[in-house]
């Protein structure tokens, strides 16, 4: 009731206040980063673009919070507005001849503030449907005996934040736009970009929603690790199965297929940069989901160690770029990535949570897609590449019941997670 509606309201202007100041701090000191990376010339994108990033922080915090409650489908809807608000707007600015980075910008910050109503709006309304008074001095002694490991999980939670920062796409494309000529600027922005698009498509991302309350509400009740563990395994190798049939046609017909996309402006370095983040993503999908389960047993602070790790990336990009160029960007996050997954499911294991990787699974996998590349260059050979990728996603499935990947029990699962309750589902983990 009252508590209830009080912790949510303290939440979100502490939040508020914590981010409005960050935001003002970055406004102050705008000529000076815009200096440190060469973006004199766009100071003033650079301010408003702030705004876009305020909005966007404030609406990622007010979907938790709704998602925390069981609420995420207000929290979808409001994404899906502010989607179709950007679509619509960039049509209209497309059909008016009014395309700009600074229109585009604008446009940002009409759909974010349209999502945030929403979401405002959602949060609201949940907090007025909270129970009232007859709940209330249960929720006082519950927060009574549990007020230290809240504040222990929060501060944590907040530590590891702070340590991911410079890990990410935005530093990478800084890092880019400072040490890279104007051609491989290009290149890596185009498949950052495309990586990025693909990565909010993918189950880890997509199912999110749906099982992490799931989860995490489960495992309190029953403390049942192993059926987190094959839940979060599932979404992992159809994340990894997805991201092979990519692969396969990137190793065969690569510059081809980003040329046909592209319309001809990028060629072999985007095709090649677009291989080497596939790596990338998988593994970034499989921290992902070891992020859900630590957040499911309640041990933040091992995410502490392992994002210092993920942003010692940048570093080595930076010591990279002049040796090997743009491919010192995804081969430093791969290092860093497989380093990190390896250290917090160790440690999640010391603490009796086991998180196996699932090697043979995943060879299995990397075997179709060998094969399937191996079919698909000899088809490019006699018949040119667009016969190639057209056999490659045919032959794929096929490839993939010949190394027996399990692909066909593993979509039944997905099928039953999106179209049942996936509280059944996790019960069918538990029970075998």
């Amino acid at each position: 009731g009252r508590a209830f509606r009080g912790f949510i309201a303290y939440l979100v202007i502490l939040r508020t206040v914590l981010l409005t100041l960050a935001v003002l701090l970055a406004f102050l000191l705008a000529s000076d980063a815009a200096f440190l990376f060469g973006l004199q010339e766009w100071l003033y994108i650079f301010k408003v673009y702030l705004l876009v990033v305020w909005l966007r922080v404030s609406g990622h915090f007010l979907f938790q919070l709704l998602e925390s409650t069981l609420h995420q489908g207000l929290g979808q809807t409001a994404f899906v507005l502010a989607t179709l608000t950007k679509l619509i707007l960039f049509g209209w600015l497309i059909y008016a001849g009014m395309l700009g980075l600074e229109s585009v910008i604008w446009m940002e910050v009409i759909a974010e503030a349209a999502g945030l109503f929403i979401l405002v709006f959602g949060v609201v309304r949940v907090a007025r449907q909270a129970q009232t008074e007859s709940a209330k001095l249960a929720l006082s002694e519950w927060w009574g005996a549990n007020a230290n490991r809240v504040t222990r999980y929060g501060f944590a939670g907040y530590i590891q934040h702070l340590a991911i920062l410079p890990y990410g796409s935005s530093p990478n494309r800084l890092v880019a736009g400072r040490f890279l000529e104007v051609a491989s600027i290009a290149a890596f922005g185009f498949a950052q970009s495309f990586m990025d698009m693909l990565k909010r498509y993918l189950p880890a991302q997509l199912l999110a929603g749906v099982i992490r309350p799931v989860l995490v509400a489960r495992f309190a009740t029953d403390r049942n690790f192993g059926a987190v563990e094959h839940m979060l395994s599932l979404v992992f190798r159809i994340n990894t199965i997805l991201l092979g049939l990519l692969a396969a046609v990137l190793m065969t017909v690569g510059p081809e297929f980003v040329a046909m996309v592209s319309k001809g402006k990028y060629g072999p370095e985007s095709a090649w940069l677009l291989l080497s983040l596939i790596a990338v993503l998988a593994l970034e999908s499989r921290r992902y989901l070891v992020d859900l389960a630590i957040q499911t047993v309640e041990r933040n602070g091992l995410l502490v160690v392992g994002n210092l790790a993920l942003s010692a990336s940048l570093i080595l990009g930076v010591v990279g770029v002049p040796l090997i160029g743009a491919q010192a960007i995804p081969f430093a996050a791969v290092l860093c990535l497989a380093a990190s997954n390896i250290w917090i499911t160790h440690r999640l294991a010391h603490d009796g949570f086991l998180f196996p990787f699932g090697f043979p699974a995943f060879i299995r996998i990397l075997m179709a897609v060998v094969l399937a590349a191996f079919v698909g260059g000899v088809v490019k050979v006699f018949l040119g590449w667009r016969i190639s990728l057209f056999s490659i996603c045919a032959l794929y499935p096929l490839m993939l019941r010949i190394t027996n990947a399990g692909v066909l029990n593993d979509l039944r699962m997905l099928r039953k997670m999106t179209q049942r309750d996936a509280i059944r589902c996790v019960d069918d983990f538990s029970q075998g």
